[in-house]
């Protein structure tokens, strides 16, 4: 491996790299090894196994031996956004990273995507672009309407507003730590769309965001994970979402594009 050592428990790293693991033994493997194939090692790495069967638990506890990562093992299943948190909690990172246990890095992303945020002097928020299983296979789409130069959070959500784009995923973002930890903005404990209150929170709090248009990561979309649930859970997750966002429409009237795009 390229990959020499890890920051895991060094004072502050470049990124943390925050994974939740759920019997994900059929792809936590390729995840790992994404990070450590890497020419970049000022990256911390947290795994939070929530109490998987199918082997994941063996695998996560192999490369902590190996890499001396950082692995939180939950004693009850809590699901992704509790385990999300974990990992902000003890995240010592400049920048975090939210990678899901079945998707992978692409070669060579961090060093890259250091340079772009030391040249673009350390914006709040990085947007990337990703590729993945299914149509369209990248974001070009929804990029080609960003340059890239810094954007303030106003122009960010004109250009939203004005192209219908609706964003709601938070593992296409980079996101300063200490945006998130200043303003205590933590994940809903629901099971499904936790993303999305988070990142429109992330938006609104921002002031300043960059477009990479160079993929960062490799995202799958299964049939069989959580964002495909239905039920009474799912029902529960949209209410609680819906909530939230009247509570931010209420609270941030006042900034037009902001209210525009809430809407």
């Amino acid at each position: 491996y390229v990959f020499k050592k890890c920051s895991c428990f060094m004072n502050e790293s470049f990124f943390s790299i925050i994974i939740p693991v759920y019997n994900a033994a059929k792809f936590i493997d390729k995840c790992i090894k994404s990070i450590f194939n890497q020419e970049f090692d000022d990256v911390q790495v947290i795994l939070i196994n929530d109490c998987s069967t199918d082997g994941s638990r063996e695998i996560c506890n192999k490369y902590k031996k190996k890499y001396n990562l950082n692995l939180i093992e939950h004693k009850h299943r809590l699901g992704v956004a509790i385990s999300r948190n974990d990992g902000i909690k003890i995240a010592k990172g400049k920048y975090i990273i939210f990678l899901d246990s079945d998707d992978f890095l692409i070669n060579n992303c961090l060093i890259k995507l250091k340079k772009i945020i030391l040249k673009k002097k350390f914006p709040n928020i990085i947007l990337n672009n990703c590729e993945r299983n299914r149509v369209p296979a990248n974001y070009d789409h929804l990029l080609k309407y960003f340059d890239n130069k810094i954007n303030k959070r106003e122009k960010f959500f004109n250009i939203l507003n004005n192209n219908k784009i609706v964003l709601n995923e938070c593992w296409n973002l980079v996101i300063s730590r200490k945006l998130i930890t200043k303003n205590k903005v933590f994940f809903q404990k629901i099971k499904i769309i936790e993303d999305q209150v988070f990142i429109i929170k992330i938006f609104i709090l921002m002031k300043s965001i960059v477009i990479n248009q160079n993929p960062i990561l490799f995202h799958r979309s299964r049939l069989g994970s959580l964002k495909h649930t239905l039920g009474v859970e799912a029902a529960h997750s949209f209410i609680v979402a819906l909530t939230e966002f009247c509570i931010l429409l209420n609270k941030y009237s006042y900034i037009h594009s902001v209210k525009k795009y809430l809407k």
